[in-house]
Order: C-alpha cells, then structure tokens, then sequence
C-alpha cells in the first residue's frame, strides 16, 4: 500500500536518513494520507514555513491494515495512524515538493 505524508523542511532532514523517529510531542506515531491529493490538502491547513514536502512510502498491506484508520479527518478525507514501531518495514519511496503541483 503506498501511503503520504506532508512534512516539513525539518522532518524531511531526519528522514533523508531513511526512517521514521518520534517527534518530540506526546504522539509516538505520524498519520499518513491515503492520496497524494490529500497529503497536499493537509499541508496547506499545517500551514508550514516556508514550505512542506510530502513524503511517499510503501508498506505491506498487512501491515497498514493494522494501522488505526478514520474516514474523513479534518474535512479533508481518510487518515491512517501509525505507531514508530509499525513503520519498520515501510519503504521510502521518495519526496515530493509541493512545487511541481
């Protein structure tokens, strides 16, 4: 399953190193748009400064299945969370700058 992420300038620099970390708010996950439409949505609402980036990534199917999902976040469209843990096998496959859209 591919799945999307908008991100700031500053994650993307820890995740340039190829995996996922906590973020240092109480959350010990990251939730993942199921389009790439959707991760831009979400973007443009973080509002991020200057820009955001949105990262692609694969996982198993089965995998993702377990990840907490809900239909329609924020107005937006469906979300899934998923726990550090649970990203081990995912696959970065690459970074998008918002630019190109």
């Amino acid at each position: 399953m591919k799945l999307f992420r908008s991100i700031c300038l500053g994650e993307y620099s820890l995740l340039k190193r190829g995996r996922f970390t906590a973020a240092t708010n109480p959350m010990s996950g990251t939730r993942f748009a199921e389009s790439l439409e959707d991760a831009y949505k979400w973007g443009e609402l973080m509002a991020y400064d200057p820009a955001f980036i949105i990262v692609e990534i694969e996982i198993p199917n089965e995998i993702a299945d377990d990840f907490f999902r809900i239909e329609w976040l924020d107005n937006v469209g469906p979300a899934r969370y998923a726990e550090i843990p649970q990203l081990v096998d995912a696959i970065i496959i690459g970074f998008q700058n918002v630019d190109w859209l």
